[in-house]
């Protein structure tokens, strides 16, 4: 990249994170910007580097983008903790500016640059969207360099989507739990490259009306629920009643808990299985039991689980307010309900299908625990 696109890079992502950035600062004799894509450091692989010297130090501007994939583990506090790396400044300063000598000051910054603007980000990430930094760089005057500089930050968006992606961030911005499901289903079918921020947005929205319909009926309190990702996603709720110390080794105690996989698929066919688990805190995968229990305290949690399974299914079947379930004994999970929908309902509509079936199990569960002898203590958090 040369220096002029590097130069219209760094002002269009500074103006779309700084409204107050004045790009004239930056103009004068002295100053020199590079950049560079995939950029390797010590096992991490930085989307764009990019490096302004301005004749007494050399600013370096990591910008990690994500259009469709979820983020590593603790990627942006890795790559918050190269920014303070001597090593990583010193090696980006060599091949950015190779002729510069060794005992220049350097330091560095991260930029988080999106489809939609996240929430939860660690201090000290700045973050933007690609609609917000698009339209700077359309601002940028005789910029002929424009679709060679958003090749390489929105090539994804531009492959599926085409140059003008505004529309698409703004239809993704405004789902809501009202949107129907028809809505949801034809914009994944025309916008493939957006379905998992569709799909996770759906799962966060059941959960944040399934703890409003909680927080009001004040029948079966829910802790704040969450979204796992795997290959689609999950999402899990549980209450503070249901967090249970057993006071032995290796293990903590049981967790019951609501599970609910999310994907474009099940929404598509109109239904969701509302799973009900039994699991070990801390959580430890059931094909991992063996090796991480000693045979007595395996046959403890298996033996808690069975007689806790068994009791839950009887009142399920004796129940006032019968629902469709099934008995399972997939990983943990000892039961599950199909919840179905049509195309013209939304997740809100949802929502009250998912917790008429939750108030069955969950006020079944209590009743449950209530009879388990000997009763086993609530865990209380910062105890």
């Amino acid at each position: 990249m040369n220096r002029e696109e590097g130069r219209n890079l760094f002002a269009a992502l500074e103006k779309s994170i700084r409204p107050d950035f004045k790009e004239e600062q930056y103009e004068g004799s002295h100053l020199e910007i590079n950049a560079c894509s995939e950029y390797l450091f010590s096992g991490n692989r930085f989307d764009v580097v990019i490096g302004v010297w301005d004749g007494t130090r050399v600013g370096i501007h990591v910008v990690e983008t994500k259009v469709t994939a979820e983020q590593g583990h603790k990627q942006l506090d890795r790559y918050l903790e190269a920014c303070v790396d001597k090593e990583f400044l010193s090696r980006v300063r060599e091949d950015l500016f190779p002729d510069l000598p060794g005992g220049v000051e350097c330091g560095a910054d991260l930029t988080y640059l999106t489809v939609v603007p996240e929430e939860g980000l660690p201090s000290g990430v700045r973050s933007t969207t690609f609609a917000a930094w698009q339209h700077s760089l359309e601002e940028e005057p005789n910029s002929n360099e424009k679709m060679s500089l958003a090749a390489l930050l929105l090539r994804d968006v531009l492959q599926y989507l085409g140059p003008d992606t505004s529309s698409e961030f703004e239809a993704l911005r405004a789902l809501d739990a009202r949107t129907p499901f028809a809505q949801l289903r034809s914009f994944v079918e025309t916008k493939p490259l957006l379905e998992r921020k569709y799909t996770r947005r759906a799962a966060e929205l059941l959960g944040l009306e399934l703890y409003e319909l909680s927080s009001a009926s004040k029948e079966l309190a829910i802790k704040e629920p969450w979204v796992y990702a795997g290959s689609g996603f999950e999402l899990g709720y549980t209450r503070k009643e249901w967090q249970l110390v057993a006071e032995r080794p290796e293990f903590e105690g049981f967790a019951l808990e609501f599970g609910i996989p999310v994907s474009s698929d099940r929404l598509n066919r109109g239904e969701v299985k509302l799973g009900f688990k039994v699991a070990p805190r801390p959580y430890k995968p059931r094909k991992d039991l063996k090796t991480e229990y000693s045979g007595e305290n395996l046959a403890y949690f298996e033996r808690f689980r069975g007689e806790f399974a068994e009791k839950l299914v009887r009142k399920l079947g004796q129940s006032a307010h019968p629902i469709d379930f099934t008995k399972t004994n997939y990983y943990m999970q000892i039961l599950k309900c199909p919840i179905s929908f049509d195309e013209g309902e939304s997740i809100e509509g949802l929502s009250e299908k998912v917790w008429r079936a939750s108030l069955v199990i969950g006020k079944l569960a209590d009743a449950v625990l209530a009879e388990l002898n000997p009763p086993l203590r609530v865990f209380v958090e910062n105890s």
